[in-house]
């Protein structure tokens, strides 16, 4: 498959950082033909990607690099985050996780603030995929234009 754009960004591992490169993931999808929505979707499964590696792989090592790549190629759009500090479980990634928590809605306070991540990812996206590794944990987010209805 022929790689027609791509982006490679070595970013700070902060909440700043990712958010400088949300606006690149974005401007990439559109120019790779994603629609406003798919973008978005991306976007967003991109950002939840980042800002856990920065608040759980790097916890205690905020001077690691965070390396992003966006890519389009053939009728997809990839994000590849590679983190270089405390793998995640593969397994999380593998198993369909549901998005719903099993709470009660008059019960809002018992919602939990996290651990949902995931489960939203795959529910925006076409393919995610995560490998932990001596050069890296890589985690990538894949998706496709919207088909017309």
């Amino acid at each position: 498959m022929r790689v027609l754009l791509r982006l490679r960004l070595a970013i700070d591992s902060s909440y700043k950082e990712v958010a400088f490169v949300a606006g690149a993931i974005h401007a990439v999808a559109l120019q790779g033909g994603l629609d406003e929505e798919a973008a978005q979707d991306l976007e967003l499964a991109a950002v939840e990607a980042l800002n856990n590696v920065v608040e759980h792989a790097h916890r205690d090592c905020h001077d690691v690099p965070i390396d992003v790549s966006v890519e389009q190629a053939g009728d997809r759009v990839t994000v590849e985050i590679v983190d270089y500090g405390r793998a995640a479980d593969p397994e999380r990634f593998e198993a369909p996780a549901a998005l719903e928590a099993d709470f009660d809605p008059s019960d809002i306070a018992s919602l939990a603030e996290s651990g949902r991540g995931i489960a939203l990812m795959r529910q925006l996206l076409d393919a995610v995929s995560y490998a932990p590794g001596p050069d890296g944990n890589r985690l990538r987010l894949t998706k496709r234009p919207t088909l017309p209805a």
